[in-house]
């Protein structure tokens, strides 16, 4: 329980080295482009997030992926209503996205962060250290040992939404997602 202890310390690191960059990025996708129907308003958001997020996409990939998002007229409904569909239609980029899946629940909590819960390398390995600590009961595999896929990803919301029901019901999923991230990191 000594990390969940430290949950305020976590949080209060992330926002101190990386707050302003996510206002930043928030106010990119709320305020200056919300939608999703042009290629200048999405590759901004793509980019962006790619940079400051090291999701280490490729030129090429970039340009998938902003194609596959504004091809998708019904997206920003679906964002809107919370549907984790729009993660795995992102998430089965191709040719060969490596950190597909990662960038896809990235971008969809940028645009809505009470519904969205980021999957990252350093969230995943806080969750399964609370689980190797038995903090949580979900099972959540090693880091590494499961590709980081929609069912991977489908996996770690139902991690994420005991650790919130349990611990930190009156938290937001991107509070959680800043202790994860800072207590992952450090492990």
């Amino acid at each position: 329980m000594e990390q969940l202890e430290k949950y305020d310390e976590y949080v209060k690191a992330f926002e101190d080295e990386y707050g302003e960059v996510d206002k930043a990025l928030n106010k990119l996708f709320k305020k200056t482009y919300p939608k999703n129907t042009s290629f200048e308003d999405v590759v901004i958001k793509v980019l962006a997030l790619d940079n400051y997020y090291s999701t280490n996409l490729k030129e090429e990939q970039i340009r998938i992926i902003t194609n596959l998002i504004i091809q998708n007229q019904d997206i920003d409904k679906q964002l809107e209503n919370g549907e984790h569909c729009v993660v795995d239609y992102i998430g089965k980029t191709k040719p060969g996205v490596k950190n597909a899946y990662v960038f896809a629940s990235k971008y969809c909590s940028f645009h809505k962060p009470d519904k969205y819960i980021i999957f990252d390398k350093y969230s995943w390995m806080a969750m399964h250290d609370l689980f190797d600590k038995g903090i949580i009961k979900s099972n959540i595999p090693k880091y590494g040992s499961k590709s980081m896929d929609f069912d991977a990803y489908k996996l770690y919301c139902g991690c994420m939404d005991e650790l919130k029901k349990t611990y930190f019901l009156n938290e937001c999923y991107k509070k959680i997602d800043e202790f994860l991230w800072t207590y992952g990191k450090d492990l």
